[in-house]
């Protein structure tokens, strides 16, 4: 078997249902399939196998230059997490490398953000603070935040940042963002940039739904929907937290009309506030046996919006007007 063979791009897809509706679409363009790798939950290792074997399909003359392009910049990441000690920069000035770490785990809410439960700690060694962190990330999802900086003589200097976690119990980089300007590379951002979904997403106005799997600490529960107007949107609408509701209160932007729901963007690859977590690896369906408490008003929002369905416009307007938590 080739190496063009060997690849299968709906193995980086994670939700069962959006995997399988990827598999009756035709194959993705070669630059959709390394956005998907690159922005994917698994090690950098796995990602840097997968965009080799993208890089050996890729036919256009662009498509070559942007894979040789993400290629290099993976290569270049693990020879930065391999170096011990001494390094050099691209002046070939003698230098020295400290790691500074700080572990936490996903809030999600309006403005998600990390939650820290430790310090920023220092190390001499990517090796070192790997170490550190595997004591203290004992669940998928939490995660350690790390930059590298070398330490020059004139002024110190970050070039790159990384994410650990653990992926099938393995503590792994599973993200890199470098200086590429420091390190004398090419820019990737035609794999950076907010990315919208390379098919259409497997799911109707009013369908529950929910955030899901090892990188959360709770399934995130609410009603989707399908916007179809001019461009297609997609959103879920959800309950706020009471954390959610107080801190609202005080917004000063916007003012808090009391309403107990909020909505989520979920049009781009990745889930609104969290770079390292995208949509298709962890939308999926679910059902109201699965809701309790005050989320069982979720199964009634949802069947009426179900029953507005070839009415588009009309359900997206009234999907706006329950969950909305503000006014200009």
């Amino acid at each position: 078997m080739n190496k063009k063979e060997q690849f299968d791009i709906c193995t980086w897809i994670r939700s069962d249902l959006i995997r399988e509706g990827l598999r009756k679409k035709s194959l993705l363009a070669v630059m959709k399939q390394a956005e998907i790798v690159h922005n994917g939950y698994g090690s950098v290792e796995d990602k840097l196998r997968a965009l080799v074997c993208l890089r050996h399909r890729a036919k256009t003359k662009q498509e070559k230059k942007y894979m040789r392009r993400i290629v290099t910049y993976y290569q270049a990441a693990l020879r930065q997490i391999g170096m011990e000690g001494k390094s050099r920069s691209s002046g070939e000035q003698e230098t020295g490398e400290i790691w500074m770490g700080r572990c936490g785990e996903y809030q999600f809410g309006v403005g998600g953000h990390y939650d820290y439960f430790t310090d920023i700690d220092l190390f001499y060694s990517f090796q070192e603070a790997r170490q550190w962190a595997g004591q203290h990330l004992s669940d998928p999802w939490q995660v350690c935040r790390l930059e590298k900086w070398i330490l020059r003589k004139e002024n110190p200097a970050c070039i790159m940042e990384c994410f650990l976690r653990r992926v099938e119990d393995k503590l792994c980089v599973t993200h890199v963002y470098m200086d590429e300007e420091e390190l004398g590379l090419k820019s990737i951002e035609e794999f950076d940039h907010l990315s919208r979904h390379p098919c259409k997403l497997p799911f109707s106005t009013g369908d529950l739904v929910k955030l899901d799997g090892p990188a959360f600490k709770t399934p995130v529960f609410g009603v989707f929907c399908d916007d179809l107007w001019d461009v297609q949107y997609y959103w879920m609408g959800r309950l706020l937290t009471e954390k959610e509701k107080k801190g609202l209160k005080k917004h000063e932007g916007r003012l808090y009309n009391g309403s107990s729901c909020t909505t989520e963007d979920l049009s781009y690859l990745h889930v609104d506030g969290f770079y390292q977590l995208c949509v298709m690896d962890w939308l999926r369906l679910a059902s109201e046996e699965e809701l309790s408490g005050e989320q069982k008003i979720l199964a009634e929002m949802g069947r009426e919006l179900r029953g507005l369905r070839g009415e588009d416009r009309v359900a997206v307007e009234r999907f706006f007007e329950i969950f909305s938590w503000y006014f200009l």
